[in-house]
């Protein structure tokens, strides 16, 4: 698992984001030797701001959908219960999951992994 301040490339498009997260489930692949720019992650999730929201659902879409090991993609909004999940079925063809309720979960399949809702809004007063 890599945090914020990793470089993720989509090689395709030769695009450099920082996602919030992004997760790898093989050994990371780097595009030099420094180590500080990653080209294969398997889940890449976003926190979605008022000042990168219209770009995590455009434009890095777009690019994520280039990387070959991407399975998912996850959009997370800070401030109501709500997250966007988008799943690889083929190369050219995602479904998304849209969960807006407290009480559901979030199933990363990709690593295996479900995550509560409300485990991710603790603190968070709506």
């Amino acid at each position: 698992m890599f945090p914020g301040d990793m470089c993720v490339q989509a090689l395709e498009q030769k695009v450099y984001t920082y996602p919030d997260l992004s997760i790898v489930c093989n050994m990371p692949h780097y595009t030099d030797p420094s180590e500080m720019t990653l080209t294969n992650s398997t889940i890449i999730i976003e926190v979605l701001s008022p000042s990168t929201d219209t770009r995590d659902h455009t434009e890095k879409l777009v690019y994520y959908r280039g990387i070959e090991s991407l399975q998912e993609y996850i959009l997370i909004a800070q401030y109501i219960p709500y997250v966007q999940r988008y799943t690889r079925q083929t190369p050219l063809f995602w479904y998304v999951y849209l969960t807006d309720a407290l009480d559901a979960s979030i199933e990363l399949t990709a690593i295996g992994c479900t995550i509560a809702m409300s485990d991710g809004y603790v603190g968070i007063g709506f």
